[in-house]
């Protein structure tokens, strides 16, 4: 079976509560708040109005919503 080849775009909107959040505005706000980390996971919590993220194996951090 040959691989498909994708031509669409997929964007992620995340809403909740009256708020809604890009998938690029909240790696854009981790990028900010980590400039240095070459590797990133983010776990996003809006029941909390947080992000939290995993920089670097370091995974003490958030940025608010």
């Amino acid at each position: 079976m040959a691989a498909r080849k994708s031509t669409g775009k997929a964007d992620v909107i995340i809403q909740y509560g009256g708020s809604q959040y890009t998938e690029k505005e909240l790696i854009d706000r981790v990028k900010a708040a980590a400039p240095k980390a070459k590797d990133l996971t983010i776990y996003v919590k809006p029941e909390e109005n947080r992000a939290y993220y995993v920089a670097d194996g370091d995974a003490d951090n958030f940025v608010e919503l």
